[in-house]
């Protein structure tokens, strides 16, 4: 069966469904993150599944989209339609193609130029007659593709075969056997220096930073049972999960998750060693109090601490999560909050700056403050509500 013929079948069954509730395969977030369509629905059946998208173009043109997939959740089939009245409405289809094959065909290096040599021409005949013949579309990767036409609704459509390598969700116990003791370094970002490093400590903490520039992140990694890797990043107490690809030999990819659903708008590829070749700090101290010890330590009492420096801050620990008082002489308020590896972090009001610390008692009823990198932050004697009236 040819593959429009394929195609056709299942797109007969194509009925429109609310949102969906399971993942979308990566191929389709990455049309919806880095294209702009938007999924209308999807229809499953033995035989695979359709997933079918649209999107209004610069000139108010809409497109429609569909990717066939087949019984082992591979894709192999993309449909794009649209109506040719002008020249612009030929020019956004070749050029939707273009973007598209580099997802969908992407060892095709010469589709930039072989497109619009190979389409121009026959859309350019269908929108001064209303009349053309299917053309086939030869690829460079096997099967070739088909233009085809219903002039009725001066609709011209584009079948392209997929070919792209699998792209495997990792599960649970995968994760836990490649992630402890080894590091993430995710391409850069734009704007950045080098690339962003994290390296998973075996005691379930991680530190991180750009390449070269030391530890600037730190916190907790953990991973559920459905195979979300997830983590909470001083100084807020919150997860943030992503599900996590193999996409090809030693190739990932990393796709953060938005309430309950994948978000194609911020996936970023990485690689994975083993060690911690950035030399980053992961916060961890045996002797510290755990986070529930923690947070009845601080709520609803009043922090004076001693500083290196020898000045005295006093600040009271609100139980709406609140801090006032005075740091450095000066009058100070924030936010407070605890992590689950037993930090206390402050976040400074105005400036927004963060200060983590793990506390440690002294055999005199204090506790020492330690950061991420085991560095002393002062004594704190901890008082029964706020006899100071902060």
């Amino acid at each position: 069966m040819r593959f429009s013929a394929l195609l056709f079948v299942l797109l007969v069954l194509l009925l429109p469904l609310p949102a969906l509730a399971q993942d979308s395969p990566l191929l389709i977030l990455r049309i919806e993150a880095l294209h702009g369509f938007a999924v209308d629905g999807r229809k499953a059946g033995l035989s695979g599944a359709v997933y079918a998208l649209s999107r209004k173009t610069a000139t108010n043109a809409t497109q429609s989209l569909q990717i066939a997939y087949d019984s082992r959740n591979k894709p192999v089939l993309m449909r794009l339609a649209q109506v040719i009245g002008t020249e612009d409405d030929s020019t956004n289809l070749i050029d939707t193609a273009r973007q598209l094959v580099t997802l969908i065909q992407p060892d095709w290096t010469e589709a930039n130029t072989a497109l619009p040599s190979l389409l121009a021409p026959k859309l350019a005949a269908f929108a001064k007659t209303n009349q053309a013949l299917p053309a086939p579309i030869p690829l460079p990767t096997g099967k070739p593709g088909n233009l085809t036409f219903v002039p009725d609704q001066k609709l011209a459509v584009l079948d392209l075969p997929i070919n792209t390598a699998d792209e495997t969700r990792m599960d649970a116990a995968s994760l836990k056997q490649m992630i402890s003791d080894a590091s993430f370094i995710f391409a850069p970002a734009t704007g950045d220096k080098g690339p962003y490093i994290r390296y998973h400590a075996p005691t379930g903490r991680f530190g991180a930073g750009l390449q070269g520039e030391g530890t600037t992140d730190t916190g907790s990694w953990s991973i559920q049972a459905d195979g979300r890797y997830c983590i909470e990043q001083a100084p807020i107490p919150s997860q943030h999960c992503a599900a996590l690809y193999q996409t090809g030999p030693g190739q990932y990819l990393y796709a953060p998750v938005v309430q309950d659903a994948l978000d194609g708008k911020n996936m970023r590829a990485f690689t994975v060693v083993f060690g911690n070749p950035g030399g980053f700090s992961a916060p961890q101290r045996s002797d510290a109090t755990q986070a529930t010890v923690t947070r009845m330590i601080l709520q609803g009492n009043t922090e004076e601490r001693r500083m290196p420096s020898g000045a005295l801050d006093k600040l009271y620990m609100d139980p709406t999560g609140v801090y006032r008082g005075v740091q450095n002489g000066e009058p100070a308020s924030g936010t407070w909050t605890v992590l689950s590896d037993g930090r206390r972090c402050l976040i400074n009001g105005i400036t927004k700056e963060s200060e983590c610390a793990f506390l440690s008692e002294t055999d005199g009823g204090t506790y020492r403050l330690y950061d991420a990198e085991k560095r002393s932050l002062g004594e704190a004697l901890y008082r029964n509500g706020n006899p100071s009236g902060l």
